[in-house]
């Protein structure tokens, strides 16, 4: 097995299928002994009308927006209990045009489903007319959370040095096993070459170029074939990833899905909301409940590990409504070939 097929296999663990992910969780996970006792809804409408930020001139912000917080919260009608959602193999989602949320009956009076509705809630509250608000989330967001390239080292390490070692080795075993030699080829060379053989092979790399090669026929889609097997392409290193696992990042990353976690977060640590999130608290909640799949999330895509989660459980409000499901369907278009 290859290293960037290893990586592909692993990679549903270290950044799960979205059916298995996007809702935070797993069937039959205990609860963290911090959670608070108020049910999902009365917890969230009670950290919005109770919320106080750090910095006074925030808190000046919310006070404003607060009443149409709350009313977002409270015509958000109950959570629907469904066999199979829209996202057949998801626990629970918010759909914005609808304004409401379906969650799976395996949750239904399930323990877990209590921090996964609330995480579903966590898209649902918008922050309307305040665009100065929601910029606070956003650079808080931006501020903390890592870059596609810095997410893949926090999981994989050096693992791009091997994959750059990784795709030279497999090209330079693909001119071998073809009697390319090591000179420069040409066109006339590249006609020797069994086509399903050779479309197979730059197919296969497409993550690493950002196109796909289907007729080898066309002038555009040649010389491409002959600058790669050259070795005329240089490769970034953000190119590298696998784009799967690239996908995932991008997802997980994306302002909807962090406040979502946070908002997950804050439910199970049972924090205030006056409370100021200490290192001390943070350590010792992941310390017993490594197992929650959202918190491994989270460790993912920040990019500073505890600190970047802390400042985002003290800077962050609230959500921005997403303009459609998320990045779902972005995700499975970035990852139908693979």
């Amino acid at each position: 097995m290859s290293l960037l097929e290893y990586l592909r296999a692993t990679g549903s663990k270290k950044f799960r299928v979205v059916g298995q992910y996007a809702d935070g969780g797993g069937v039959g996970e205990p609860a963290p002994k911090t959670r608070s006792p108020l049910a999902p809804k009365d917890w969230v409408r009670d950290w919005y009308a109770n919320r106080q930020m750090i910095n006074p001139t925030h808190n000046l912000m919310l006070d404003k927006v607060r009443p149409n917080l709350l009313k977002s919260i409270d015509t958000l009608p109950d959570a629907q209990y469904l066999d199979v959602l829209s996202n057949k193999d998801a626990l629970g989602q918010y759909i914005p045009a609808n304004h409401k949320i379906e969650m799976s009956n395996k949750m239904k009076d399930s323990d877990y489903g209590k921090s996964i509705l609330v995480h579903e809630m966590g898209h649902s509250v918008d922050v309307p007319n305040a665009n100065k608000l929601s910029n606070i989330n956003k650079y808080a967001i931006k501020d903390n959370i890592a870059s596609p390239l810095e997410g893949f080292r926090n999981v994989y390490g050096g693992a791009l040095d091997d994959l750059r070692a990784d795709y030279e080795e497999r090209l330079n075993i693909f001119r071998q096993e073809n009697s390319l030699g090591k000179e420069k080829l040409t066109s006339t060379d590249l006609s020797k070459v069994d086509s399903d053989s050779l479309l197979n092979f730059l197919n296969e790399d497409n993550n690493l170029f950002g196109d796909n090669i289907f007729n080898i026929n066309d002038t555009d889609k040649k010389d491409i074939a002959l600058n790669r097997l050259n070795g005329k392409v240089t490769v970034q290193d953000e190119n590298l990833i696998p784009q799967d696992i690239y996908g995932r990042h991008k997802y997980l990353s994306e302002p909807t899905e962090v406040s979502s976690r946070i908002m997950q977060l804050r439910y199970d640590m049972g924090v205030k909301p006056d409370e100021v999130v200490t290192p001390i608290m943070l350590r010792d909640f992941m310390e017993k409940n490594n197992q929650l799949e959202y918190l491994q999330d989270l460790r993912n895509v920040s990019k500073d590990g505890t600190n970047s989660i802390i400042q985002m459980l003290n800077k962050m409000v609230s959500n921005d409504t997403p303009k459609k499901n998320s990045g779902y369907l972005d995700y499975l278009k970035s990852t139908k070939n693979t």
